[in-house]
């Protein structure tokens, strides 16, 4: 066998091969590399090995060295470790290591036990000297002040347990052995700056920050040892700022990284070399950051390295982009561990979403928000939420909304299904685009639905057998309440698993369009004779030619408009929402220019506050012209008894008015206890029926 025995790097990269075997190997034509996706980057020149004996080989680069006997191999060695794999002729890998820094004037090899060690004395073409073997001692950093939000200036210690040199930065960037060398305290302190990446055009929009932005002390430690780090890399980010409970109530999100792979020509955020460098998507528009969850009373909560890219669509123009984040660890991607949302008992999220909202970035930004309070009790699927501060590299980068990513990973931590046998589906350019799996399943049920009347049972069955019925019908019931005019064309996902009997589900999400005209009417379009039926609505449109269906939606529909969204409870959380930006939107506004101004952001909560005033009653008018009114009063004319229908059981409160408005009867009943109107001159009356908080009225003719 060959077996890579020692190695060192620094003023000479040298490796060493050791055949151990007892016969001689031909390895002419076998590979060394340093890259597992180019097995074939370096081939060996014609060697043959007899049994025991050393083969030197210096990874010299492109820097071939002159008057050497030894092979040159055409890579170098990485300074801080790196994997060098063995190949033979067939792309077989043979052998490898994985070797970390090592010390100048040190190497790293197999000690007699064949585990990995350093070694004090190098012994390149000979048998490696075991009694000069060593394990590297694993440092710790030490600091005064735990990261997090404090309201006065300090002096931070920090101290090495092994008294090792610490090298430190401030700027995002990672310490390295030629950084700056820590001396003494870090004086740790309020900063308000005029320049820094706050500063840096993010769009073809963009406004400069209004005042100067408020900084964070952002540090990076790290201990050397020989030239080589000796200690993890321990990250802390301070906020010092006079009442900064009161000025900071929300979670802090701070993301350090090194500035040009965010802000430089090839920058994520920024126009960059391409113009629009913020519309990229993929791995190659994927950037390395540090991320850290902090808030006033608890300091910091949670700490990881992570990937970011940019996210959305219009949204990718505002100044503020929305960014997704996925977790990593040693290994590469990796779920987060931290249960990021108080609503939910998960914890194992693998992407979490800081989102700005896009058609709502300039008006009250809780648009999308309450949408998601507003379905928490509904059979949807929607995105968790936290609303928080973003910092980058220190610097204050205003409210966004922490968020699940509502994608495959998104259905296997809630459901625990394989999110690789699943089929999600989003509706685009009138038709299905695939996210996960094929379309194939959706459009045979649209196509279905299309050649076939629903309103037979037989059809009808065919449909509610693959689909979940009361998810489709709290979906689109809120869709349509909250007057979403950027829906159905956009913004739908449906989804299924592969497993048997598994059916299709709706997901809600983004609703930045909403809660704004309150006499949108989406049902006015379901036109039954004509193609003129948005690709969105198709399905839903059929569904309603089944009675059914027509009875069960519209009966759900009442409930939560008596319920969820009743103008009550929807005022009670704009109130609530609006008290949690308060404290928070004007250095927001401040820092974006969006919302206009302080005015116009109330302006734009006052807006919602009619919307859920209107909108009850506008909607009860959309219902009645497709519907009918839920409630009927029979016979009618009579001179007897009344018998009202409104489709329940439980006891209804009933009014009969004459035809001045003056109040002649009233009484509880339910739909098997008749009204007696033998007391009733002839004429003509109103009858109204209470139904929960909402007021039905009709024409009564008494013989």
């Amino acid at each position: 066998g060959l077996v890579g025995s020692e190695m060192c790097i620094r003023d000479s990269d040298w490796l060493e091969l050791h055949n151990k075997s007892n016969e001689e190997v031909n390895i002419g034509g076998w590979f060394l590399t340093d890259d597992e996706d180019d097995l074939a980057k370096w081939e060996i020149p014609p060697v043959v090995l007899t049994s025991d004996e050393y083969l030197v080989v210096l990874c010299v680069g492109e820097n071939e060295i002159e008057n050497t006997s030894f092979i040159q191999a055409s890579f170098k060695l990485g300074a801080k470790g790196e994997k060098v794999f063995l190949v033979n002729q067939n792309g077989e890998i043979m052998d490898q290591i994985n070797f970390p820094c090592i010390s100048k004037n040190r190497s790293f090899g197999l000690n007699e036990t064949d585990d990995k060690v350093h070694f004090y004395v190098p012994s390149p073409g000979y048998e490696n000297i075991y009694s000069t073997s060593f394990q590297q001692q694993e440092n710790s950093i030490s600091l005064s002040h735990p990261a997090g939000l404090y309201e006065n200036e300090f002096d931070l210690t920090v101290e090495s347990e092994l008294s090792h040199e610490i090298r430190f930065t401030t700027d995002g960037t990672y310490p390295k052995e030629e950084g700056v060398l820590l001396n003494g305290p870090i004086t740790i302190e309020e900063l308000f700056i005029d320049d820094g990446v706050s500063f840096i055009p993010s769009s073809n929009d963009w406004v400069s920050p209004m005042q100067d932005v408020f900084k964070g002390n952002t540090l990076k430690f790290i201990t050397y040892m020989n030239g080589c780090p000796s200690s993890e890399i321990v990250h802390a980010d301070y906020f010092i700022r006079e009442n900064i409970e009161e000025t900071y109530p929300l979670p802090i999100y701070s993301l350090t990284f090194e500035e040009d792979q965010f802000f430089g020509d090839d920058g994520i955020l920024v126009p960059g070399s391409t113009g629009q460098n913020y519309l990229g998507d993929g791995p190659e528009w994927e950037r390395r950051a540090f991320f850290q969850l902090l808030n006033a009373s608890e300091g910091k909560l949670y700490q990881s390295e992570i990937d970011v890219r940019v996210r959305g669509r219009g949204s990718r123009n505002n100044s503020q982009k929305s960014l997704k984040l996925f977790g990593r660890n040693n290994e590469g991607k990796a779920p987060f561990d931290y249960p990021f949302f108080s609503e939910s008992d998960l914890s194992d999220y693998r992407r979490i979403v800081l989102r700005s909202g896009h058609s709502d970035f300039t008006k009250s930004m809780i648009s999308d928000v309450l949408s998601s309070e507003l379905v928490e009790n509904l059979d949807v699927d929607y995105m968790e939420s936290e609303t928080s501060l973003i910092f980058m590299n220190g610097e204050y980068w205003g409210i966004q909304n922490a968020r699940e990513n509502m994608g495959k990973f998104y259905l296997e931590s809630k459901y625990r299904i394989d999110p690789d046998a699943i089929d999600l589906v989003k509706v685009e350019d009138n038709s299905f685009v695939a996210l996960e799996g094929t379309t194939n399943s959706i459009d045979q049920l649209f196509v279905f639905s299309e050649e076939n009347n629903l309103a037979e049972d037989d059809n009808y069955q065919f449909i509610i057998d693959r689909i979940e019925l009361p998810n489709f019908i709290d979906y689109h019931i809120a869709e349509l309440f909250f007057a979403n005019w950027d829906w159905p064309q956009n913004n739908q996902k449906v989804w299924k698993s592969h497993e048997p009997n598994s059916k299709f589900r709706w997901l809600f999400y983004d609703c930045d369009g909403c809660f704004y005209i309150h006499s949108l009417d989406r049902l006015s379009r379901l036109d039954f004779e004509s193609d003129d039926t948005p690709f969105g609505f198709t399905l839903f449109r059929n569904m309603l030619r089944n009675e059914n269906f027509r009875k069960q939606f519209h009966a759900r529909y009442l409930e939560l408009i008596n319920n969820e969204f009743s103008a009550v409870n929807m005022l009670h959380e704009i109130d609530s929402l609006e008290a949690l930006y308060e404290p928070v939107i004007l250095e927001h506004i401040n820092r974006w220019s969006a919302p206009d101004s302080y005015t116009s952001w109330k302006e734009s909560v006052s807006e919602m506050r009619l919307f859920a005033l209107q909108r009850s009653y506008t909607t009860l008018d959309q219902l009645k012209k497709l519907f009918g009114s839920p409630i009927s009063i029979y016979p009618n004319p009579s001179n007897k008894n009344l018998f009202i229908d409104y489709g329940g059981e439980e006891a209804v409160y009933v009014q009969i008015l004459d035809s001045r408005g003056s109040l002649i009867k009233e009484a509880l009943t339910t739909s098997q206890s008749p009204i007696s109107v033998l007391d009733l001159a002839q004429g003509v009356y109103l009858v109204k029926v209470r139904l929960g908080g909402l007021v039905f009225t009709e024409k009564f003719i008494k013989e």
